[in-house]
């Protein structure tokens, strides 16, 4: 296992769900039904919401919202060539859709088709509507040079995200960098800063933040340390099997 996977992991999924927090709609019916997908996608049933996006689509056919959400779905089971169409799809019908291109930059990043994965980040960066949607389109440039471990630019592009806008999840990535390029003392000061200062839009970022710190403090045989963030993370999910087999794991070594 490489140092990118385990409780280092950062998925483009999280990203990706990250943005829909954002939208701001006026509540028509298509809003309505809008606010229903997210629900469904919100609560992990992307299944479910792949059939209720295929209906509205029918209803709204030049709703470049549905066919990104359901594109979404497609990505997270894996299904690459649908929700390569869908994303498609989106910028057909309008192409200033950024989140249409931030998908297709999601797609070809997975594919590891870096070339266009970065062509496709810069182009959503470019048609972001806002701060916070282009510090989020930012945020997911930033974890393709993570994966093609160009660690410096990975850190100097995250950081332009936080210029932007100042969350949790960021710094929870910004640490993640640092510690891959060697730069340990400094993700630790980046992590705790996150924990004990920042607001996390999502909870799951908190308490994957809490996780790496527990992993690195078992990395440096500071057994209690490690014990105490992982009784943290696991506060904020406790039916994450992980980490409670990494508490059991430090329990014996912390006494």
């Amino acid at each position: 296992m490489s140092k990118e996977d385990g409780m280092f992991k950062i998925t483009k999924v999280s990203i990706f769900l990250f943005v829909f927090a954002f939208f701001i709609s006026c509540k028509s019916q298509a809003d309505k039904d809008y606010d229903e997908l997210i629900k469904m996608i919100n609560s992990d049933r992307c299944s479910d919401a792949i059939q209720f996006a295929s209906k509205a689509i029918e209803k709204y056919p030049n709703d470049a919202r549905f066919y990104s959400d359901r594109g979404y779905c497609y990505y997270v089971n894996k299904n690459l060539y649908n929700a390569k169409l869908d994303f498609a799809n989106c910028i057909r019908i309008d192409p200033n859709f950024a989140d249409g291109y931030y998908g297709l930059a999601i797609v070809f990043d997975e594919e590891e088709q870096y070339d266009l994965a970065e062509k496709n980040f810069n182009k959503a960066i470019e048609m972001a509507p806002n701060k916070i949607k282009k510090s989020i389109y930012i945020s997911g440039l930033s974890s393709l040079f993570l994966r093609k471990k160009d660690y410096k630019k990975a850190i100097e592009t995250i950081k332009k995200a936080i210029e932007l806008n100042d969350e949790g999840s960021f710094y929870f990535q910004l640490g993640k960098y640092l510690f891959l390029d060697g730069q340990k003392q400094e993700a630790e000061k980046t992590w705790l800063k996150a924990v004990n200062e920042k607001k996390f839009t999502q909870i799951k970022f908190k308490q994957m933040t809490y996780a790496v710190l527990a992993d690195y403090y078992f990395k440096e045989k500071d057994y209690k340390k490690s014990l105490e963030n992982i009784e943290k993370a696991i506060e904020l999910a406790p039916d994450n099997n992980l980490y409670i087999r990494f508490y059991n794991q430090i329990k014996l070594l912390a006494k």
